[in-house]
């Protein structure tokens, strides 16, 4: 039995046979979902689990920025809390190292709760200023002109090094981040770049100053080789799209891919997780079938084609609730349960990061919930998996 299609058809049928309440449906579709899960796709190792909080820019004022604690919440059917970690709000200069955004979080998570923890740009600016820095033009936070590191650039992964074994070490209430209990996920979004494995907004990979397919996948191995080494406890995903260049043979993205899951295999290295943060879904009007899930499996297709061997992880593209940026027509008429079940039979999904109007919306609270003991049902520990 793979997926919830059955269970969605065994609630409809009770529900009209029996007249069953919504709670004791409910019930029936935990239950019945959590026996399927062991035969699920992509079920032979661990992975993270849950509904975790995306965090917003609101929050505690801190150095003219906040420390992004305002979605913050205690309700039960919530795993874990995603905090955006910006480096240069971290690290001003070489070794100067404010670690109050992460000792924040752990005073205020609620308990029971996980901590994931995505390493958000932008790099600090005196890496760009270093003589010899090989460049590309960005633009920053505000859409000004940004001068930053190409992903390869020898002085940027120096410093990527020091500044995740500093944050690895770094000790909160006498344990360091990587013994934390509480910290289960960290997502590398890959320096100088954007997200990951992705083609920036301004410039593609292919076109930066240096580029060779050998040199990005060489990258990116040294940052997941990184993670890995650093974070022993946690579970480490990259942002993966569909990156090309004009070197022939296999695609770019599906090299790299390949090379990945070879490398990271849970048996010299851990099983990695890919990620995107465009999971959506849209009904032609308000519980009306079909629904339309993103992305479809071709856009995705280094998630879809490595749920086997690597987890899969998404972010949700924008707000069911309160759409933003202009997707209304990508969320339409449909729920975060609609992007959660097409992302949970498609890809094998068991992490969320969901935005706050929509955990916020009490009429979902019920269903969020039933996600919650749906996807809690599994092995999430990562010393049953790695296996060196």
């Amino acid at each position: 039995m793979r997926g919830l299609h059955p269970i969605r058809r065994e609630r409809a049928g009770r529900a009209r046979a029996r007249g069953a309440s919504a709670l004791a449906v409910k019930a029936a579709l935990a239950a019945a979902a959590l026996a399927c899960l062991a035969g699920a796709r992509g079920e032979d190792f661990a992975r993270p689990r849950g509904l975790f909080i995306l965090d917003g820019a609101g929050g505690t004022p801190w150095n003219g920025e906040t420390l992004r604690d305002a979605n913050i919440r205690s309700y039960p059917f919530v795993s874990g809390y995603t905090l955006r970690v910006w480096w240069d709000f971290v690290e001003s200069a070489p070794g100067a190292d404010d670690w109050t955004i992460i000792d924040n979080i752990f005073a205020k998570l609620p308990a029971g709760q996980k901590l994931s923890i995505i390493l958000s740009p932008y790099d600090p600016n005196y890496i760009a200023q270093a003589p010899g820095a090989v460049t590309w033009q960005d633009e920053d936070r505000d859409g000004l002109p940004l001068t930053r590191c190409v992903p390869w650039d020898p002085y940027l992964r120096e410093r990527r090094h020091a500044y995740i074994e500093a944050l690895a070490a770094h000790e909160i209430g006498g344990v360091a981040l990587r013994d934390r209990p509480e910290f289960v996920a960290v997502n590398a979004f890959l320096p100088g770049g954007h997200t990951g494995i992705r083609d920036p907004g301004l410039m593609n990979l292919h076109d930066m100053p240096g580029y060779t397919r050998a040199t990005l996948l060489a990258t990116v191995q040294d940052e997941l080789r990184l993670l890995t080494d650093n974070f022993p406890h946690q579970f480490v995903q990259i942002g993966f799209w569909k990156v090309l260049d004009h070197e022939g043979g296999l695609e770019a993205w599906e090299e790299i891919r390949q090379s990945l899951l070879a490398e990271f295999n849970g048996v010299g290295r851990p099983h990695i997780g890919f990620f995107m943060e465009n999971l959506a879904a849209n009904r032609p009007a308000p519980g009306v079938d079909p629904v339309t899930g993103l992305p479809t499996t071709t856009f995705g297709a280094p998630l879809y084609l490595s749920q086997g061997e690597a987890w899969t992880a998404f972010q949700a593209l924008t707000s069911w609730k309160r759409p933003f940026g202009g997707k209304d027509d990508k969320v339409a008429n449909a729920t975060p349960f609609d992007g959660m079940q097409y992302a949970y039979d498609t890809y094998g999904t068991r992490y969320f990061e969901i935005y706050i109007p929509d955990i916020d919306n009490t009429d979902w609270h019920a269903d969020f919930q039933t996600w919650h003991d749906l996807l809690e049902g599994g092995s999430s520990t990562v010393s049953g998996w790695r296996g060196y």
